[in-house]
């Protein structure tokens, strides 16, 4: 798929997307933090961009493991593309 991108700015078409991203990135020993911040930032709204209907949602209070810090947050993301797939409202 990355490999595509290129040729095509949003191989998923538009397939509801969302990518879910903590706030602050810890850089590793030898790697300027404002510099990581800004590359693993830039990375998660390229993610985003993969389709035309995609969205970031960045949270503030959760580490790398969203999912444990933060479940209704994913849950929510989890039910909004399933909502906007189907067309149902859940």
């Amino acid at each position: 798929m990355h490999a595509a991108r290129p040729e095509n700015a949003r191989p998923l078409g538009a397939l509801p997307l969302v990518v879910l991203a903590r706030e602050q990135f810890s850089a590793p020993p030898d790697v300027d933090p404002a510099e990581w911040q800004r590359e693993k930032m830039a990375r998660s709204v390229d993610l985003a961009r993969l389709s035309s209907a995609g969205r970031l949602e960045i949270d503030a209070s959760s580490g790398h493991h969203i999912h444990m810090d933060n479940p209704r947050l994913v849950v929510e993301a989890i039910r909004s593309v399933v909502r906007r797939a189907t067309g149902a409202g859940m």
